[in-house]
C-alpha cells in the first residue's frame, strides 16, 4: 500500500464493498472479513474481486467506482482490472446481493 493512505479507510472501503457485493458464499465472505481483520487489505480485496469475476456476478457502476477507488492504494489485482466486463447496465441493477 502507498504511504500516507489511511488504513482504516481502506479498511472501512473493503468492508463496504464486501457488504455490497454479490458473493452469496458465506465462507468465502468470513475469509475476506477475517483478511481484513487480520491486516491483510490487498489479499481481502484481491479475494473479493477474483470471486467476483470467477463467478461473472454483475455489478453496478457504483460497486466498480467504489472498487476502482480501492483499487488505486492496493497492490494490483488482476481480478480488480476486469471488474468493468461484469458491470450491468439495467437500470433496475444488479439482480444479486450478498449479505453480511
Amino acid at each position: 500500500m502507498e504511504g500516507d493512505v489511511d488504513y482504516r479507510w481502506i479498511q472501512a472501503g473493503i468492508m463496504e464493498l464486501l457488504a455490497e457485493s454479490p458473493i452469496t458464499s458465506a465462507d468465502v465472505r468470513q475469509d475476506i472479513k477475517e483478511s481484513v481483520y487480520a491486516g491483510e487489505l490487498d489479499i481481502a480485496f484481491d479475494t473479493l474481486c477474483s470471486w467476483i469475476y470467477e463467478d461473472s456476478l454483475p455489478i453496478s457502476r457504483a460497486f466498480h467506482a467504489k472498487a476502482m477507488a480501492q483499487y488505486k492504494y492496493l497492490n494490483q489485482s488482476l481480478a480488480a482490472d476486469k471488474l468493468v466486463e461484469l458491470i450491468d447496465d439495467d437500470p433496475r441493477g444488479p439482480t444479486t446481493a450478498g449479505t453480511l
